[in-house]
């Protein structure tokens, strides 16, 4: 019955050891290419004001960076904000007042270009995707 015991032990031990370490990936693998993709934003601002630009994606929110009143800004949108997700919005904020637009949800992949004019009304703003 001890060597039953043992035997069983053994491949149990076994099993859990190679349930631990069959999922990983081995070092030199190749990179997830969706997730280490990148796509292109451009924001032209023509309003007055400064604006922080934001993604919105499967309920996190991330600061882009910020478009000077009057400016053309090109920030890069890394992969892992778009890959997983049904849809994206972006948001942005006027400094210096409570002014705050979040755009309709779209979807964007890797290589993608997404321009969004910024108007001195936030209301009236425009995207396009390509």
């Amino acid at each position: 019955m001890k060597g039953c015991t043992l035997v069983v032990f053994t491949l149990l031990t076994i099993g859990a050891h190679a349930s631990c370490t069959g999922h990983h990936r081995p070092p030199d693998a190749e990179p997830d290419a969706v997730a280490d993709s990148i796509a292109t934003l451009t924001v032209e601002n023509h309003g007055t004001l400064d604006c922080d630009i934001f993604i919105l994606y499967n309920g996190a929110r991330d600061r882009v960076g910020t478009v000077t009143a009057t400016h053309t800004e090109s920030f890069s949108l890394p992969g892992r904000t778009f890959a997983y997700t049904a849809g994206v919005q972006l948001q942005a904020h006027a400094v210096g007042r409570r002014d705050t637009f979040t755009s309709e949800r779209f979807t964007v992949h890797g290589g993608n270009t997404v321009v969004w004019t910024l108007e001195t009304n936030l209301e009236r703003s425009s995207l396009g995707v390509w």
